[in-house]
This record gives structure tokens, C-alpha cells and sequence, in this order.
């Protein structure tokens, strides 16, 4: 595994986060039941085909990043997700999302299948095991479900 690191860098994290802010932002409700936090998205933002190999390239070469599908807007459309394990661990949950998007968000070239080659490299899977976080992200130790899987 030559060329991985331990943990994302600064710089690694703050492309992410930028790139998160102008995806993808947070709206709390307050409801009778207490408040409800929705992941909503900017339509009208995307990604450049240098941003999506960039995003890849951090994943890839960080041990403690995990790329994985989301499903979003409540079940209808596909969305992925770019988590930080911070208590790197076996059987804990613990992490923070770094970047959300969703599919229509990706550049020309860029979708379900050239994606799945990351979040479904050995690596990836590993460090989703090793987590613990397999059954949170509906996954098998060898692949993660098929993309009709995150939309109704």
C-alpha cells in the first residue's frame, strides 16, 4: 500500500470541506418531536472533472477516509459520501462527514460505476470493516450494494 498515509492532511480537508459548502449544507427544523437535521443539496452547483479526480485521489491515499453511497432526499436519489474515521477502532461508528454530494452533482464521465472502483477497492472495504461502520453503510465484507439500492 505504498503511497498511503495515515491521515488526511490539512489542505486534504480543507479541499473537502470547501467543496461540501458548495455542494451540500444543513437545514434543522424544529418539530413537535424535537429538532430533525435534513442533508440538502445546490442543484444548481457541480463538480469539474478536476475537483472528481481530486476527491478520489484524497480517498484513495488516505487510511482514514472512507468513500461510500448514501442515499438522499429521503430515499429518491443517490447520493456518496466522504467520511473521516476519528476513533479508528474495531466496532466503533464514530466519524465525521467531510463531503456530501449527490449523482447529479458529478461532471460528464463520472457516475455510479467509475466511483464504485473506489468505494469498492479492497481498501475501502477494509477500512469499512475495520470500523465497524459495514452494517450502518449497507455493506458486505466484499462490495457495497447495487446503485437501485439507494433510490426508490
Amino acid at each position: 500500500m505504498s503511497g498511503l498515509v495515515e491521515t488526511a492532511s490539512e489542505a486534504d480537508l480543507k479541499f473537502l470541506a470547501e467543496l461540501d459548502s458548495r455542494l451540500h449544507y444543513v437545514k434543522e427544523y424544529g418539530t413537535r418531536f424535537g429538532q430533525r437535521v435534513v442533508d440538502l443539496y445546490h442543484r444548481d452547483a457541480k463538480m469539474d472533472s478536476q475537483e472528481a479526480l481530486r476527491v478520489l485521489q484524497i480517498v484513495q491515499r488516505n487510511t482514514d477516509l472512507i468513500l461510500h453511497p448514501i442515499n438522499t432526499d429521503f430515499g429518491f436519489s443517490v447520493g456518496f459520501s466522504v467520511a473521516q474515521v476519528v476513533a479508528p477502532f474495531p466496532g466503533t461508528e464514530e466519524y465525521d462527514s467531510r463531503l456530501c454530494f449527490i449523482r447529479e452533482q458529478l461532471p460528464k464521465g463520472y457516475g455510479w460505476k467509475e466511483l464504485a472502483e473506489v468505494f469498492n477497492s479492497r481498501e475501502n472495504l477494509d477500512r469499512v470493516q475495520a470500523t465497524g461502520l459495514a452494517k450502518q453503510l449497507g455493506t458486505t465484507p466484499n462490495e457495497f450494494r447495487e446503485e437501485s439500492n439507494y433510490e426508490y
